[in-house]
């Protein structure tokens, strides 16, 4: 009796297998992206020991990102997140911002090859696609850069400090622009699949009141809103003016953010943005 039982059991079990696979849908494409961090070379560039100090030759890069993106070809990836603004710097040859000083160990020197050039080129090689990572705002987090490029932003007022964090202010005009600029220099110079965002925008934890450095200039921009939907505002400015760049210039080329996940105590704040 408990055989006839359990043969039942699992019968249904396998009736209902079955016809859960039968009803799944199998999506068009996969996004199978890995991100290679180039920020405090994280990730990149690094030799065949992982060991950074030994990744300041441009052969031992170009060998050491070989070795990554074959990994990654072999193991079903389609796409690569390359960064390649972390520190309002570049992995590419920019006209806006310094040579990254991850590349050669001095910021605005500039290494013997392109790296984003160099990673577009790998990827397509193998049938992936390279999209250009981008920190929009963040400028330091310790650091004092002291390059012409770096002392013209503190001189003529384009930086925010909380901490030892300093970002582009959002609030700018400016700091839009500079922005926008930078992901259009990208997608018209190099055939890159996507521009994304990551999750750095106000440093976590900024205060809502006077101790905040941009306090006067919330409470000077005439606006109605709260200060922190005045700081979202300043963001969802930027994000739209480097959509509508992308989509006049290379509209072909992907748009993406990937953000914080923040965990709220108040259930009704999803809610007000329709989530």
């Amino acid at each position: 009796m408990k055989f006839r039982h359990l043969f039942f059991a699992a019968f249904l079990l396998l009736g209902f297998a079955a016809q859960a696979a039968g009803t799944y849908s199998v999506p068009k494409r996969e996004f199978r992206s890995a991100w290679v961090a180039t920020v405090w070379a994280l990730d990149w560039p690094r030799d065949a020991n992982d060991n950074e100090a030994n990744g300041m030759n441009a052969e031992v890069q170009k060998a050491s990102m070989i070795r990554m993106l074959d990994s990654q070809k072999r193991n079903n990836f389609n796409a690569v997140n390359f960064q390649v603004r972390s520190m309002c710097d570049a992995m590419y040859k920019s006209s806006y911002e310094p040579w990254s000083s991850y590349l050669t160990g001095t910021r605005g020197k500039a290494p013997s090859y392109d790296p984003l050039q160099f990673v577009v080129e790998e990827c397509h090689k193998r049938g992936m696609e390279c999209h250009a990572w981008v920190n929009p705002y963040r400028f330091s987090t310790g650091a004092n850069w002291t390059t012409a490029a770096d002392n013209k932003l503190r001189e003529d007022g384009h930086l925010l400090t909380y901490g030892s964090t300093i970002i582009l202010d959002p609030a700018q005009q400016w700091t839009i622009d500079r922005i926008t600029d930078v992901c259009r220099e990208i997608i018209t110079n190099y055939d890159v699949d996507g521009i994304l965002y990551d999750d750095y925008f106000y440093p976590i934890g900024i205060p809502n009141n006077s101790t905040a450095e941009d306090y006067d200039e919330w409470k000077n921009s005439g606006t109605s809103m709260s200060i922190g939907d005045w700081r979202r505002d300043n963001v969802n400015r930027m994000v739209k003016s480097v959509y509508d760049m992308i989509q006049t210039v290379k509209p072909w080329v992907r748009f993406g953010i990937s953000p914080a996940g923040v965990a709220a105590t108040n259930g009704s704040v999803a809610s007000k943005y329709g989530v």
